[in-house]
């Protein structure tokens, strides 16, 4: 994936964890099915991330190991980076809601 494609999906993930809107992932069309795809499973299974009930209904995903197996098989296909998307999205999460000084 590439760094403007990565930035889009991020900034939408950031968006989505303060006013989650399931029709929004539905009509995301800057990015790739397959990368959409790889970051709702993977945030469908992230307790981190705080909407994994959401989520899941939105994957179809009931169970942790059904999902993430269904992950890494796309995200090596797609060429997606779990863990670093995981790592950047939590650092977006946490400087915006870092108190400011």
């Amino acid at each position: 994936m590439n760094r403007h494609t990565e930035q889009q999906l991020l900034n939408f993930c950031v968006a989505q964890h303060g006013r989650f809107n399931p029709q929004a992932w539905e009509s995301l069309d800057s990015v790739s099915p397959d990368y959409k795809a790889c970051a709702m499973l993977l945030l469908a299974n992230a307790r981190w991330y705080g909407r994994e009930q959401e989520m899941r209904e939105l994957v179809g995903a009931p169970t942790r190991p059904q999902a993430a197996g269904r992950l890494s098989e796309l995200a090596s296909r797609a060429g997606f980076n779990c863990s670093r998307f995981a790592q950047r999205l939590q650092a977006r999460l946490w400087s915006s809601t870092e108190p400011k000084r």
